[in-house]
């Protein structure tokens, strides 16, 4: 028997885990000062002058690296808490880490530019680089991307009971999903654990099935 809840408990929960102004704000501060910082560097910079300019150079493309990495950690963890509550946490987790991959590769682009590196060889090498390492590791990656396309797709979440058909796993598994991990499912049942990879609960085909209710306990006969 569950015990009712005390009124408000819950809208004192969710209220909570909303971001306040205050930390937006933050966030979009650090963004600022990683911009102007940006900009003192290309504008006021330049990596072949003197060593006034050299030092600005060098100096603004630090502290656009480290406030622009502090902001978006910062934008990101309130987004999470923010979306959580709305898209659920699976999708919320995976969208914000797309983000973060992506401002990643922006700030490393953006560093780069404010050095006068040339991108363009560093891609020619990346790319080569990227090719050997997916052929190296396709299977791993695959079930990283197959993670991600789980986690924003959402076909089941935490705590559902599920039973996964697939000839490429090897036949079908049941029991309750009990992590979503970037590389594995793990599905929990009284008899066994299984840790599934992504890619082949990705391709195969998934029913939900009912929970099955415990055998009451048997009263002792009265006399």
């Amino acid at each position: 028997m569950r015990l009712p809840r005390p009124p408000g408990r819950r809208g004192e929960q969710r209220s909570a885990r909303r971001p306040g102004p205050d930390r937006w704000w933050a966030g979009g501060v650090l963004g600022l000062l990683a911009l102007a910082a940006a900009v003192t560097a290309a504008g006021y910079g330049s990596i072949r002058g003197d060593t006034a300019e050299r030092a600005l150079t060098f100096g603004g493309s630090a502290g656009f690296v480290v406030l622009g990495v502090a902001a978006l950690h910062k934008l990101t963890n309130e987004a999470s808490g923010w979306l959580a509550g709305r898209l659920g946490t699976a999708r919320s987790a995976g969208l914000c880490l797309a983000v973060r991959i992506a401002g990643y590769a922006a700030i490393v682009l953006e560093t780069l530019t404010l050095l006068s590196v040339p991108i363009g060889r560093l891609l020619l090498g990346g790319a080569i680089t990227g090719i050997i390492l997916g052929v190296a590791a396709q299977q791993s990656l695959a079930n990283v991307f197959a993670g991600i396309v789980l986690q924003l797709s959402r076909p089941f979440t935490v705590g559902d009971r599920v039973a996964v058909h697939s000839g490429g796993l090897g036949g079908s598994y049941a029991g309750t999903v009990a992590e979503m991990g970037l590389t594995f499912v793990r599905l929990t049942s009284d008899e066994q654990m299984v840790l599934l990879p992504n890619v082949g609960v990705l391709t195969s085909a998934i029913t939900p099935t009912p929970q099955t209710p415990r055998p009451a306990a048997e009263q002792p006969a009265t006399p």
